[in-house]
């Protein structure tokens, strides 16, 4: 019976993880803009993935979502080549967002969305102004890869503290 319970409690993590991956590549993908909306409901996956899933697991959400937007390659009109040049670090900040966000599993959630949200906007941010000041990229990049991500990291990270108050408020509802 318990080796049951544990083969379902697999299944349903790998469709919460299926059901994740699509999306976090999907919405970059078709839904290119404005970035503030696009960033907010990427982050969003980001950390409901943190919440979920071991660290080997979040590596997907990690990746897809701006493999989902250079695809599309509108996101930054012409500009979109420029993002080649940045997915390392968006890569790492993201790593950097889930990582920091289970790290800090003991603190408050709005303490670790702020932690995490702040941590990614320094990783991009730096990497941004470094590639600007050797005029690798135009400035339009200082702001999508600097305040944009804290904001949409914030907005991300409130989005999925909703939904997971909504998801548990159900899950308890259902089993009384």
């Amino acid at each position: 019976m318990r080796t049951m319970a544990v083969g379902i409690k697999r299944i349903l993590a790998a469709q919460y993880m299926l059901i994740l991956s699509v999306l976090s590549f999907s919405i970059p993908l078709f839904l290119s803009s404005p970035q503030i909306i696009t960033g907010t409901l990427v982050n969003c996956f980001l950390f409901l993935a943190a919440e979920r899933l071991s660290k080997k697991e979040m590596i997907p959400f990690v990746i897809l979502p701006s493999l989902g937007a250079i695809s599309h390659g509108i996101l930054f009109g012409p500009q979109t080549i420029f993002l080649y040049y940045f997915l390392p670090f968006i890569w790492i900040g993201n790593y950097v967002l889930v990582l920091a966000f289970s790290l800090f599993s003991s603190l408050p959630y709005v303490i670790k969305i702020s932690i995490s949200a702040i941590l990614k906007y320094l990783v991009l941010q730096s990497f941004a102004q470094l590639y600007f000041n050797l005029k690798i990229v135009p400035s339009l990049f200082i702001a999508s890869m600097g305040y944009i991500q804290l904001m949409t990291a914030l907005m991300g990270g409130l989005l999925a503290f909703g939904i997971t108050k909504y998801l548990d408020h159900e899950r308890t509802k259902s089993s009384h």
